[in-house]
């Protein structure tokens, strides 16, 4: 429901797509994200403190 609440603002405010990062060992994340709509769009190398990747996703969010 948050997931869906953060998409609601972002087009509430006239954003086209909403991105988010996630670990890439993230796997429940991920398989979430997909789910509803998220699909990979890169990745960042040494995105986290620790040095870990992530993958970035990106989901439309414009009215059709």
């Amino acid at each position: 429901r948050l997931l869906a609440a953060a998409e609601e603002v972002a087009r509430a405010r006239g954003c086209r797509a909403v991105r988010l990062e996630v670990r890439v060992d993230n796997t429940s994340a991920m398989a979430l994200y997909e789910r509803v709509g998220y699909r990979r769009i890169g990745r960042c190398a040494a995105y986290y403190e620790d040095g870990a990747d992530a993958w970035r996703y990106e989901k439309s969010v414009a009215i059709s």
